[in-house]
């Protein structure tokens, strides 16, 4: 009821500067930087507040008001059932890797394209997909500007929007996924779980929730 502006300064008035916010949103950089969740007021409202993760139910503990934190409780997250997900035998002879998710800077799209880019030449049978919608155009320019660069633009296809069927038919015959983040607000990746219930072996950014992934089940890496 009171506006963007006034629930950051009710929630963190002793602890960010008074710029911070005063246009009316914050980025994940300066939300990052700060440690802005905006969970205090729902955690309050709220008879549960239910989290995913051990990362989730600190960043939580943190943003709750004192006497709030019994309020907090981690669940399980439910993977999809692996029977949901067919999976085929990836292509051998023409491998696909695959990138599940927006076309933003939190997802690293535009890492994700160049990394390719440096490995095309070695193996130049595999092909990827970045499949998703986009919601940055910086990001979907930057990710042009690479496939240019390293002259990949007929071994990169950025999908788009994609309906549930295709995307079953993405997974079904991906050789490999790369998940990344560049922040975390504490949610848990679906498209994580999606690769992994799929039998795709998937590499993620060690951050958040994917850290606690157990090791053997995913390859991490620092950012």
């Amino acid at each position: 009821p009171h506006g963007f502006v006034d629930s950051l300064r009710s929630m963190y008035m002793h602890r960010i500067p008074s710029e911070v916010g005063v246009s009316g949103w914050l980025d994940y950089q300066e939300a990052d930087r700060y440690g802005i969740y905006m969970a205090r007021e729902a955690i309050g409202l709220a008879d549960r507040y239910l989290v995913h993760s051990d990362y989730a139910a600190q960043v939580a503990m943190l943003d709750a008001a004192p006497g709030d934190h019994r309020r907090i409780e981690r669940i399980q997250y439910r993977f999809p059932d692996p029977s949901e997900l067919p999976r085929a035998r990836p292509d051998e002879q023409a491998p696909v890797i695959i990138s599940v998710g927006l076309v933003a800077e939190v997802k690293q799209t535009a890492k994700i394209v160049e990394a390719f880019g440096h490995l095309a030449e070695r193996h130049p049978n595999v092909t990827l997909a970045i499949i998703g919608p986009s919601v940055s155009e910086a990001e979907t320019q930057r990710c042009a500007e690479a496939v240019e660069r390293f002259g990949i633009g007929d071994r990169v296809r950025i999908t788009g929007a994609v309906d549930d069927e295709e995307f079953r038919s993405w997974l079904e015959g991906a050789a490999l996924a790369v998940q990344l983040r560049e922040h975390s607000n504490g949610e848990t990746q679906g498209t994580i779980a999606d690769c992994l219930a799929a039998g795709i072996p998937t590499i993620v950014t060690a951050l958040g929730s994917a850290r606690e992934l157990p090791d053997d089940a995913v390859v991490k890496f620092d950012r």
